[in-house]
């Protein structure tokens, strides 16, 4: 747990595990976390909130970045003091946490009233691109079709496209 030390401003200092200056763990275990993130629906249901990924940060006691942080442990070469095994636990539940609330922002483009925000939120925290596939049929470089072949060939794309 962190111990707390008076400074001489009277600020108070936290230190982490064992006073390393390491910053202590969110939870004490993963469990704890799953719990905390049960909880965190069931108060969205029950207040009838959307659950959010800065919602459940708030909830949580931390920010957006802590979570991030735990999600991408390698990048951020964060849970050092921990096994393989149980930052990949950490990483995989909040991952699996904010799949749930993905899927409530996929439901809420089905509500009329808010699909710009969800929108928003799905491109720019879940990574969702709005695409335009182009398909072209021809196969032959037309620098090399006489003027006749290329009257055919459009001809024939006209046909198509009726």
């Amino acid at each position: 747990m962190a111990e707390e030390k008076l400074k001489k401003d009277g600020t108070i200092s936290r230190q982490g595990e064992g006073g390393t200056g390491r910053r202590p763990l969110k939870w004490n275990n993963v469990n704890e976390l799953v719990q905390y993130a049960n909880d965190f629906f069931k108060w969205c249901e029950d207040n009838s909130k959307r659950p959010t990924v800065t919602r459940l940060a708030y909830y949580l006691r931390c920010d957006r970045k802590d979570l991030m942080r735990y999600e991408n442990y390698q990048q951020y070469d964060w849970l050092k003091r921990l096994s393989e095994e149980e930052k990949k636990s950490y990483s995989n539940t909040i991952k699996e946490i904010k799949r749930r609330i993905e899927a409530e922002y996929e439901d809420s483009l089905f509500d009329k009233s808010s699909t710009t925000g969800a929108i928003f939120t799905l491109k720019n925290n879940y990574n969702w691109v709005d695409k335009q596939e182009v398909v072209t049929n021809s196969n032959t470089n037309s620098s090399d079709l006489s003027a006749e072949e290329i009257e055919k060939q459009l001809a024939l794309l006209e046909k198509e496209n009726k």
